[in-house]
């Protein structure tokens, strides 16, 4: 009987464990997806900004290409995170989703 109490709170001391690696996997993606994010929006931003001359003419009608291409490279860049976003956002809800249908239903 022993054995298994034991047995028991190694188990329990082992999912906490692996529950809190989760959480710190999560949370150094979701650091990492911020710290893309940022400055690639900036990027396509400002190159945006520079391929449609708000701020005035460039100067020199080569520079338009470059820009854009720098605009669509970001985009192209920020593809793969966003695609990262929505699958996490996707298990959060499945994960809230089953939670919710393992627990017992309300009486009316």
């Amino acid at each position: 009987m022993t054995h298994w109490i034991l047995s028991e709170d190694s188990l329990c001391m082992t999912q906490r464990d692996a529950e809190a690696g989760s959480g710190a996997k999560t949370a150094s993606i979701a650091h990492l997806i911020h710290e893309l994010r940022l400055p690639l929006n900036a990027v396509v931003g400002f190159a945006e900004l520079m391929s449609r001359e708000v701020l005035g003419p460039m100067g020199s009608t080569r520079y338009l290409p470059c820009a854009r291409d720098i605009g669509a490279t970001g985009q192209h860049m920020l593809a793969p995170v966003r695609d990262i976003v929505v699958l996490r956002a996707a298990r959060f809800v499945e994960r809230g989703a089953s939670r919710s249908n393992d627990a017992p239903a309300a009486a009316p």
